[in-house]
């Protein structure tokens, strides 16, 4: 079996942990909605690894072209910017005035993003469509980004809250990165340091939920 495999096997049984961790904790009446949105995103990040697995496996690469794991990425950051934006900057946020500077300072991790995503356009190898499937892919973890980023340092409401999912909004925003870091490799065909990017990413896919369970408890206690 090739190393690709196994590692991209890896990175899918712990985002399928995850996953089931998230539906037996979270998807009961009463439960936050952006608990539920996590754990869909953790569906969406196990399927894509288990399209990655099955097509290594028939073909022996992945399809360079708009594909199913390009697909989950999108669909993995996308609920998790919804988690953030819908719900906990809701709470944390609501326009306030004093918050305006975290507005700004959250625009940090998206603009390094950013950056790294126009050098993966302009100095990149692939094919326009290739391409401009990287972009989408960066797009939605930068809309993430930005909120995780924002959140890790935004004053916390009278509640708790945010202090008490901190911890969950860091893996998160590591994650981010991890992708990023991930689509570059990619890009540019770089083999080595992948390995060690799977490793983070399998670590972060399946600590997630217990932080965010460990959170919730702290808060509701409070």
């Amino acid at each position: 079996m090739k190393l690709i495999t196994i590692i991209n096997l890896i990175v899918c049984i712990c985002a399928t942990i995850g996953f089931i961790m998230g539906v037996h904790a979270y998807f009961k009446p009463h439960q936050p909605l952006y608990a539920q949105m996590t754990t869909i995103a953790l569906g969406c990040a196990s399927l894509g690894r288990l399209y990655n697995v099955a097509v290594i496996a028939c073909d022996g690469s992945i399809p360079h072209t708009f594909n199913i794991g390009i697909l989950a990425v999108v669909g993995c950051f996308l609920f998790f910017f919804s988690a953030n934006h819908n719900q906990i900057d809701s709470l944390c946020d609501m326009t306030n005035p004093k918050n305006a500077k975290f507005r700004y300072i959250g625009l940090i991790a998206p603009a390094i993003q950013a950056i790294i995503a126009g050098i993966v356009f302009v100095a990149s190898d692939g094919k326009l469509i290739l391409r401009i499937s990287y972009m989408i892919e960066f797009l939605s973890v930068m809309l993430a980004s930005y909120y995780n980023c924002k959140h890790l340092l935004i004053h916390d409401i009278d509640s708790g809250f945010i202090d008490s999912v901190r911890g969950y909004i860091l893996m998160v925003l590591v994650l981010g990165f991890l992708y990023t870091a991930e689509i570059t490799c990619d890009a540019f065909e770089v083999i080595i340091p992948k390995s060690f990017i799977y490793l983070f990413m399998s670590v972060c896919l399946l600590m997630i939920i217990p932080i965010l369970k460990k959170g919730v408890k702290k808060w509701t206690t409070i």
